[in-house]
């Protein structure tokens, strides 16, 4: 059980690298969770630093949960877990944790959502890419990005619930509990933003933050 224990801790310590603190800290000077909506992720990146160090915090973020389920994942014997997903799983969620939880910065991070999708895109990519879709359209529509976000997150077991018991795709119950969790975690995670949302207070993307 040593090859488990290894993979997921380095996933996670990998996934704690906080990629927007040390973008806030290296540009700027400051801490990202101290300024515009304090939330340490991409979407807050751009609006305190702008879309350049914004995007590059989104692709590391996102290339988090990819190292994670797909090399880290492969440290893992087949012969331990069966299924091959199920290491891609155990890793990719050590890693969405880090990201959430990280180590190196106080147990104060993000909220996942880049490093969940480079874990989806490594299991589930035709799926991902249509949930993607959606979350562009939601945004390019209201200009919340946690709305798109919270949609995405809930589509999510809906379409692999429809594709186990409407297509008859073969859909472990355990990945399907994974993403029925996931969604949870999504709104949870969110439950700041739902707020803002109702009270009509959320910040819009696109948004700027002058410091």
């Amino acid at each position: 059980m040593i090859e488990p224990a290894i993979s997921i801790i380095v996933s996670y310590l990998v996934g704690a690298i906080p990629t927007s603190i040390i973008a806030g800290r290296f540009l700027k000077g400051i801490d990202i969770r101290q300024h515009g909506s304090g939330n340490a992720g991409a979407t807050n990146v751009y609006r305190v630093l702008g879309p350049i160090p914004a995007i590059t915090v989104l692709f590391i973020d996102a290339g988090k949960g990819v190292l994670a389920a797909l090399w880290f994942a492969n440290w893992i014997s087949p012969d331990i877990l069966g299924d091959p997903t199920n290491a891609k799983i155990l890793c990719g969620l050590a890693a969405m944790i880090g990201h959430t939880f990280p180590v190196w910065a106080g147990f104060k991070g993000g909220k996942g959502i880049g490093t969940a999708a480079g874990v989806m895109i490594s299991i589930i990519p035709i799926e991902t890419v249509i949930l993607l879709v959606i979350f562009i359209v939601v945004v390019a529509v209201t200009r919340y990005v946690s709305l798109g976000s919270i949609v995405a997150g809930l589509l999510l077991p809906m379409i692999m619930l429809a594709e186990k018991f409407v297509i008859g795709k073969s859909v472990s119950s355990v990945f399907l509990g994974i993403c029925i969790f996931l969604s949870i975690f999504v709104i949870y995670s969110h439950r700041s933003n739902i707020k803002r949302l109702n009270a009509g207070t959320e910040n819009r993307f696109g948004e700027r933050v002058k410091i």
